[in-house]
C-alpha cells in the first residue's frame, strides 16, 4: 500500500511540475517556447509595450495592418486598450539568400519572438536590411517595436 501512495504522489507531483510552464521551460498551453525569451506576453500584459523594450518576447496575435513586406501591425488580446489600442509594429529581416521573410496575409495569426525596442528609422533600416518610408514610419518614432526573429503562422 505504501508504494502504490508513494507512486501516486510521484505521479501527481511529476503532472503539476509539466503542466507549469514558463519562459525557457520549453511549451506553454500553445507551443514551444524558445529557451531565450524573457517572457511569453499575453493582450493585456502587452498593454504598455515599453515595459518590454530590451526583453526578449513572445507575442501571439493576428495581423491587423500590413505596412510592407518586412512590417505589420500585430493586434493582441482581442485589441484591448492599450498605447497602440492592442498592438504593436513587427519588423522582420529583409529575405535573404537562404531565408525569406514570411508572407503576411491580413488577418492571419501568428507568433512572434523577438526583442522589443523603440523605433529609430535609420538605425533599423541598416540593422535589418529593409528600406522603409520615411512618411509612413515616422508616426512610431520612439515607439516599441518589436524585431522578429522568429515569425510563425498559427491556426
Amino acid at each position: 500500500m505504501q508504494k502504490l501512495a508513494d507512486f501516486s504522489l510521484w505521479f501527481f507531483s511529476l503532472l503539476f511540475v509539466t503542466g507549469c510552464a514558463s519562459p525557457g521551460s520549453g511549451t506553454d498551453r500553445e507551443g514551444t517556447i524558445p529557451a531565450d525569451v524573457d517572457r511569453v506576453v499575453t493582450g493585456d500584459e502587452l498593454a504598455e509595450p515599453s515595459a518590454y523594450v530590451g526583453k526578449n518576447i513572445l507575442v501571439r496575435g493576428e495581423i491587423s495592418k500590413i505596412l510592407s513586406n518586412q512590417a505589420f501591425i500585430l493586434s493582441y488580446g482581442g485589441g484591448l486598450p492599450g498605447p497602440r489600442g492592442g498592438k504593436i509594429l513587427v519588423l522582420q529581416y529583409a529575405a535573404r539568400a537562404g531565408s525569406l521573410a514570411v508572407p503576411l496575409t491580413l488577418g492571419a495569426r501568428m507568433e512572434v519572438v523577438g526583442p522589443v525596442r523603440l523605433f529609430n528609422l535609420p538605425l533599423l533600416e541598416n540593422e535589418l536590411n529593409v528600406n522603409l518610408s520615411d512618411d509612413l514610419f515616422a508616426q512610431y518614432k520612439n515607439e516599441p517595436v518589436l524585431i522578429a526573429r522568429s515569425v510563425i503562422h498559427r491556426t
